[in-house]
């Protein structure tokens, strides 16, 4: 069954999931949330931000990337189908990305 994640405040975080697909979207949205050199006392955490400062088409290209490399090591339990991005002319012109992450959950 698919579960789609995107970045959104992590203001709701269980300290004990009530399940593992609850705590493997839990941590997928955490990673998606964090830039890496953010974590203090894990600095390799979280998404890449060498996109910064790129162009959109490229920029996307490059989070698209990392966010695979993210997961993959990170959050093992998600198998990736698909990334996209919320977007519209705000996001486009304000130059935001938005991913959206489709996963599926091993052994769920």
């Amino acid at each position: 069954m698919p579960y789609f994640v995107s970045v959104a405040p992590l203001e709701n975080i269980k300290i004990v999931p009530e399940n593992v697909i609850e705590e493997v979207i839990q941590n997928v949205q955490c990673i998606l949330s964090s830039m890496q050199g953010t974590c203090p006392m894990y600095r390799e955490f979280g998404v890449n931000n060498r996109a910064l400062d790129r162009p959109y088409p490229i920029a996307k290209s490059i989070i698209i990337n990392d966010i695979y490399d993210a997961i993959q090591e990170f959050e093992p339990r998600a198998d990736i189908k698909n990334i996209s991005f919320k977007e519209n002319e705000n996001n486009i012109l304000l130059g935001r990305l938005n991913p959206v992450v489709e996963i599926e959950i091993r052994g769920s």
